[in-house]
């Protein structure tokens, strides 16, 4: 079943180079993706289905375990089939730096700079982790970006791999986000991290019983639609500008990374005591002072109201099943709720 309320703009998993899109994509009405929370995958079948699909069923099954799941990446990737290269990144379900170059090398070969334009954001990872790696090769990375239209992104990696050849302890490009320095490589990146987190979810999920993994999903899908409808709110708050896609995915990474967080360190979660109606009563002044401001938001900024709405109550009962955790939950929640708002202050 396919969700009309979920994070992405592509299927997860899919090769990096398709998730750089336009600059001036469509708006995120027409974002759709399938939800870690719509119906139980089907496991996966070993005789009925190539290795990479094979993969993504495994990913997305519960009885499926991440050892499983390594396996079967690294046999499609081996098999020359087509997988994400962020299968294989650091933040991703399967870590392995020799496994993503070599994706990478895959990609890259496919696109490369040969027509003198701007690189995409495969051929500058792979730049940068050949100038990070462990014999790095200067010079051939170097070489990779030669061909192509010398934009910041470029100058981001040649700057990185000169300090590198002066200082080999000059620290490792730690994510895209160093290189997303121009509008290309910013969409790349973000989409990159949804991917990331979605994969994410489909691991986190693993860990949880029968009678939590119902709530589980319940609050991911919640979540889902409230990532999206914080995407929607500053996607119109760009309107007419090159950055609107940008921002819109970096909008919805930050509230999902947030999410992230505090899922990561459960059951022994630090969350913040306030008195509720305390933190309600500002949420409702910093949202009335966001739409006097941005009168024109009114219905983004109401439908991220409902969904938000529904994303506490579905967590506050999904941490129920949890044994141990924290009883504040919705006081912490309302706290992130006014943290949303009052970014629409300051975009």
């Amino acid at each position: 079943m396919q969700s009309t309320a979920t994070l992405l703009s592509v299927r997860p998993w899919v090769v990096i180079a398709s998730l750089v899109v336009a600059c001036n994509p469509p708006p995120p009405a027409h974002v759709t993706v399938e939800s870690t929370a719509d119906a139980e995958a089907p496991e996966a079948e070993p005789s009925a289905a190539p290795l990479d699909q094979q993969a993504k069923a495994c990913l997305e099954s519960a009885a499926c375990t991440a050892q499983e799941v390594s396996q079967l990446y690294h046999r499609a990737l081996e098999s020359k089939l087509d997988v994400s290269c962020g299968v294989f990144a650091t933040d991703g379900p399967v870590p392995d730096g020799a496994a993503e170059r070599q994706c990478l090398e895959r990609v890259v070969a496919k696109n490369d700079c040969s027509d003198g334009g701007s690189p995409s954001l495969a051929v500058l990872e792979l730049a940068a982790a050949l100038v990070d790696q462990a014999q790095p090769d200067l010079r051939r990375a170097r070489a990779l970006l030669a061909p192509c239209y010398q934009d910041a992104a470029v100058q981001t990696v040649l700057e990185h791999a000169k300090r590198k050849e002066h200082d080999a302890s000059t620290p490792a490009i730690a994510s895209c986000d160093a290189l997303a320095t121009t509008t290309l490589a910013q969409v790349a990146c973000m989409s990159e991290h949804l991917e990331g987190e979605h994969a994410w979810l489909w691991m986190a999920r693993k860990h949880y019983d029968a009678r939590a993994l119902p709530l589980f999903d319940a609050a991911a899908k919640a979540h889902d639609a409230y990532a999206e409808a914080v995407g929607r709110v500053v996607y119109e708050q760009y309107a007419g500008g090159t950055m609107r896609d940008p921002a819109m995915r970096s909008a919805m990474v930050r509230v999902l990374k947030r999410r992230h967080a505090r899922l990561a360190a459960l059951p022994h979660v630090t969350t913040q005591s306030a008195p509720l109606a305390q933190v309600e009563q500002q949420i409702s002044i910093d949202r009335g002072t966001a739409l006097r401001h941005t009168p024109e938001l009114k219905a983004q900024i109401d439908a991220a109201d409902a969904a938000f709405d529904a994303f506490r109550r579905a967590e506050v009962a999904f941490h129920a099943q949890i044994p141990g955790a924290s009883t504040t939950l919705d006081v912490t929640l309302a706290l992130e709720g006014l943290e949303d708002v009052d970014a629409l202050l300051t975009p």
